[in-house]
């Protein structure tokens, strides 16, 4: 059940149980500016108190969220998590939070620590490229641990791989067009909850998901992804008669960068088609990037390359999504060596690409690429 009021802004959800007895209800506040300035739990039919969160805006920055402050689900006084967002138009830069010296409850006077800091690119749809995370669990601002991150994304922005400092992967995702996590048992992937742990909040689109309210932040609106629906209708009115659906409830084709609007005509814009082939090809590069690290043989990655650029051009039917998502792949690359003062041999990964891509029908794709394959590399690859 929901409430709206006048402008438009959910202010009461209910959810239900199948014999329609209300389990959870969620009030939330908004200020004039149509932004959530609290999101409070209750559970039962008694509504217990079971927890809130407040968010800030910064007025000077373009209304971005500049703090959000959770309190204990047991006593709505005592604050357990107190963050700040330091925003760049879009791009989140920097997150701190506030750490009591004593261990004990937050508040106003306690001093900020340092959780991550971000590294942007232009022109991609998530826009994050990477970030270092840092790892608490002292009462003081020194890291226990930090984690360097690279960011790989779908055709339509959605995080799917986290790369670590060595290229490696760290975490693999697995979400629904909505935006839901989908089972680690029945497809491939890392649990979210766990990924968070380690500084990894980021799933549709590139936006970070709020574990308390389970909403997404798109900066203009906040998301509700289990109704695939925003909780406020659009600003500019400009998306149809339905004013809370996302991306006209076709999420595979299109995205919304900001929450203010729906994008459909995008270079990245995927019939339903196309997507079968984007996972197509997603899978087999997975394939090839295990058997490389499998393999551990100096000098196999441009083999490996080849072999997935060739076989997502026979198998998927897809060299062009192929060659688009292998020289995505360099630049990130590219950001890594750079990162950490390696030398960059993306030119010759990107015609060892190439080369693979270029396989005549009539051809093998073990013939095509053994010009880059390395002598000793057991014969099983």
């Amino acid at each position: 059940m929901y409430s709206d009021k006048d402008n438009g802004n959910l202010t009461i959800a209910e959810k239900q149980n199948s014999a329609s007895v209300k389990q959870e209800k969620w009030v939330y506040s908004w200020n004039p500016r149509d932004q959530m300035t609290k999101a409070e739990k209750f559970t039962g039919t008694s509504d217990t108190y079971a927890g809130k969160v407040e968010y800030r805006y910064c007025l000077s920055c373009d209304s971005a969220l500049s703090d959000r402050i959770e309190y204990s689900p047991t006593v709505s006084t005592t604050i357990t998590s107190w963050k700040r967002y330091e925003y760049d138009g879009l791009n989140l830069l920097r997150v701190d939070e506030r750490y009591d010296t004593a261990g004990g409850a937050i508040d106003a006077n306690d001093p900020w620590r340092t959780l991550e800091v971000n590294t942007h690119s232009p022109g991609l749809v998530g826009n994050l490229v990477g970030k270092r995370a840092y790892r608490h669990t002292d009462n003081d601002a020194t890291p226990n641990a930090t984690y360097d991150y690279v960011y790989v994304y779908d055709a339509v922005g959605n995080l799917y791989l986290v790369l670590n400092d060595e290229g490696g992967e760290e975490y693999a995702f697995s979400q629904d067009a909505w935006g839901n996590e989908l089972s680690i048992g029945s497809f491939y992937g890392t649990s979210w909850s766990s990924a968070r742990t380690y500084g990894v909040s980021e799933h549709q689109t590139g936006k970070w998901l709020d574990p308390f309210t389970g909403l997404y932040f798109f900066h203009h609106r906040w998301y509700e992804s289990g109704l695939g629906r925003w909780v406020s209708r659009e600003p500019s009115s400009s998306d149809g008669p339905n004013l809370y659906i996302s991306v006209y409830n076709s999420p595979p084709n299109g995205f919304d960068q900001n929450g203010a609007q729906s994008n459909m005509e995008d270079p990245y814009f995927l019939w339903p088609e196309e997507t079968d082939r984007t996972i197509c090809v997603i899978r087999l590069f997975r394939h090839y990037y295990r058997l490389m690290k499998e393999a551990n043989f100096i000098g196999a990655d441009k083999y490996f390359h080849c072999m997935a650029h060739c076989e997502s051009k026979k198998q998927c039917g897809a060299g062009d999504i192929a060659r688009d998502y292998g020289r995505k792949r360099e630049v990130i690359d590219s950001w890594l060596n750079w990162f950490r003062g390696k030398p960059n041999d993306s030119e010759s990964d990107i015609a060892a690409n190439d080369l693979g891509l270029a396989c005549p029908s009539d051809k093998e794709c073990k013939d095509q690429c053994d010009s880059v394959r390395p002598k000793g590399l057991p014969g099983k690859y």
